[in-house]
């Protein structure tokens, strides 16, 4: 039996299965560059962290049950900022056509921030 055989129940057991996916990995890679123990110990516990906060967003996504995956890399803030230069030529297209109303009302005052388009 080996030893990674052996750490297969321990960490079961400790709800940390999931530093079976790295350990290899971790494993040649501190051979490779020389890593300390708790240089070992804290790339596999960091692999774990991050392998559970990606769990976690994955479950939170599927039951929020969006109607689209969106993500800022997909975003399109060319067009964006095209809609931005049409939203501010309208408002000043609107801006430009405001007067005052000329309703009023029963003693003859103007109703306070009216405007009608003309």
């Amino acid at each position: 039996m080996s030893p990674t055989d052996e750490l297969i129940p321990i960490l079961k057991k400790l709800r940390m299965s999931g530093v079976l996916q790295s350990l290899q990995e971790r494993t040649r890679q501190a051979v490779d560059d020389d890593l300390s123990h708790s240089e070992f110990l804290y790339y596999l516990l960091h692999d774990e962290i991050e392998r559970r906060e990606a769990k976690q967003l994955s479950l939170r996504l599927k039951r929020a049950s969006f109607e689209h995956n969106k993500s800022l890399e997909a975003f399109d803030f060319i067009a964006a900022a095209a809609l931005r230069a049409w939203r501010r030529a309208l408002l000043h297209l609107v801006s430009a056509t405001r007067r005052p109303c000329r309703a009023r009302d029963a003693r003859g005052r103007l109703p306070a921030g009216s405007f009608c388009l003309s």
